[in-house]
């Protein structure tokens, strides 16, 4: 494991999106620790830097104490996969997908 200096020399090396993908993976695992997950059908997502309508979720199935950064798979707010392996969990697109494009519907100085 590399020392915490060595370690912010490659995670700043990494793409934003790479970053993020690392840091949900995290969230993920922390949540498992804390034994604050139910299963497979909870989900976490995140917008892809500089983007409204596309974000990473997990596929379908995947438990949260399995992730890695390179599990995430890319979807737009419809539930189209764009990148990855995988589907989407309806209730997922259902939920994110519905709340990320009525958010940018009432906030559109956001899409600047």
């Amino acid at each position: 494991m590399p020392n915490p200096s060595e370690f912010n020399t490659i995670y700043t090396a990494l793409s934003a999106e790479h970053q993020l993908r690392y840091d949900l993976a995290l969230v993920h695992r922390y949540l498992v620790d804390h034994h604050w997950h139910e299963g497979v059908v909870n989900h976490l997502t995140c917008l892809l830097p500089n983007s409204q309508n596309h974000f990473l979720a997990l596929p379908y199935g995947l438990h949260w104490s399995e992730v890695t950064a390179s599990d995430f798979i890319v979807v737009d707010l419809d539930g189209n996969v764009l990148r990855g392996k995988g589907e989407i969990e309806r209730s997922n697109i259902n939920i994110h997908g519905a709340l990320r494009r009525l958010y940018y519907q009432r906030s559109p100085e956001l899409l600047d």
